[in-house]
């Protein structure tokens, strides 16, 4: 439920955010892997596929897989123009901590205005106790957004997609986990439809949040200005993709090995 409170939250921040929002769920990738993800030859929407790992990065133990690309991201990403999907005042950020840390509080008001008109329905009804247990529940779930950062977020979709039956090693391919199994992580790179499983979990979740929040539900980043260019993936000749995606931008920050992790 926190998650919900979390997304809902986010529904009203700037674009940037909520689409780095979208992708900590769609991925539950390291923040710093979503911060550099570039539309150049990391986003293959013919072939449904998200390289986390950038054009000139040597993987290191915070290994950055191939993973496929949940649905409900396409729309999301469609419609970023070519460079760094990820922009503030058409600059990439090195940092989202910020952002997130509006979001939360944000979410903790959010979560004490709904509980502040149940409790006085409660009040008003005359049951006392049942007034105290909401507020009492409020307190606990506002508090517990305290605890929320950017790394949360991938640990919440990790711990969830283990509880709806993920198996172990198909989770730690997905996360950039070692696995022990050297074949098992070539496939990341080289198969990553192995992992379709996962992905469908995380549809799942996505869709179950979705349910929780009703019309307060995170919807995809479009830029205005784009929007009667925007060709979904669906409607592309075949074989063609969007220009951006097959061309390096001019002007886009050198990728580096050397960010924080």
């Amino acid at each position: 439920m926190e998650a919900a409170w979390f997304i809902r939250a986010a529904a009203d921040d700037l674009p940037h955010v909520r689409l780095y929002v979208a992708l900590a769920f769609g991925t539950a990738a390291r923040p710093s892997s979503i911060l550099e993800l570039s539309t150049f030859r990391q986003l293959d929407f013919e072939a449904g596929v998200i390289d986390l790992n950038p054009p000139g990065r040597r993987q290191n133990k915070k290994y950055r897989p191939a993973i496929p690309m949940a649905d409900f991201l396409v729309p999301f990403l469609v419609s970023v123009p070519p460079g760094r999907v990820i922009l503030f005042n058409d600059k990439p950020l090195k940092s989202i901590r910020s952002a997130i840390e509006r979001v939360r509080e944000r979410a903790r008001l959010m979560i004490r205005h709904d509980a502040a008109g149940r409790v006085l329905a409660a009040w008003r009804a005359g049951d006392k106790s049942g007034a105290a247990k909401i507020l009492q529940q409020a307190k606990e779930m506002a508090d517990a957004m305290l605890t929320v950062s950017a790394y949360t977020l991938r640990h919440t979709v990790a711990t969830e997609l283990r509880g709806r039956g993920v198996q172990p090693w198909e989770l730690s391919g997905f996360l950039g986990h070692s696995t022990g199994y050297r074949t098992t992580e070539g496939y990341a790179k080289n198969r990553p439809e192995h992992l379709r499983g996962v992905v469908r979990a995380v549809s799942a979740y996505w869709s179950d949040l979705g349910a929780l929040l009703g019309g307060g539900h995170l919807g995809p980043v479009v830029n205005q200005e784009q929007r009667s260019s925007c060709v979904l993936p669906s409607q592309l000749p075949k074989g063609i993709k969007p220009l951006g995606y097959l061309v390096e931008p001019n002007g886009i920050e050198p990728l580096t090995s050397t960010m924080p992790l």
